[in-house]
């Protein structure tokens, strides 16, 4: 689902996919009655406002756990990495690079002519190991 507007986005990402607790006697949005209170998944933005500060995104946690997790595999593939370069054993052994892409652009070799401010030659034959 696209937005049209600012508010629009804000709406949808802080509706969709919120889980917390409504509490007993809560008039749901369809006309149902939460008979106690109970922990469920927000059906409108109304309901994600009531559900107050402790209502957790899931969407948005689901999304800080894979960013940690590549996070913390690119940190082990270079500390390896400057492990090897100042000759220490590594302290991560076996760890893979989680990003070849990332590590290709880091270390792509541009040649700049100080005076005209332009690249003139880039590194050729780059090659990825996927």
């Amino acid at each position: 689902m696209a937005a049209d507007t600012p508010v629009e986005y804000i709406k949808h990402h802080l509706t969709n996919l919120t889980y917390g607790k409504l509490p007993e006697g809560y008039e749901r949005a369809d006309g149902s009655v939460v008979q106690e209170a109970t922990w469920t998944f927000a059906r409108t933005g109304q309901e994600a406002t009531d559900m107050g500060f402790m209502a957790i995104h899931v969407d948005t946690l689901g999304w800080s756990i894979a960013m940690g997790i590549l996070f913390l595999g690119l940190f082990r593939f270079v500390a390896n990495r400057r492990a090897r370069t100042v000759g220490l054993e590594e302290p991560f052994p076996g760890a893979k690079n989680v990003s070849p892409w990332l590590d290709e652009q880091a270390t792509l070799r541009k040649e700049k002519n100080f005076f005209e401010t332009r690249v003139i030659e880039y590194q050729t034959g780059a090659q990825l190991e996927w």
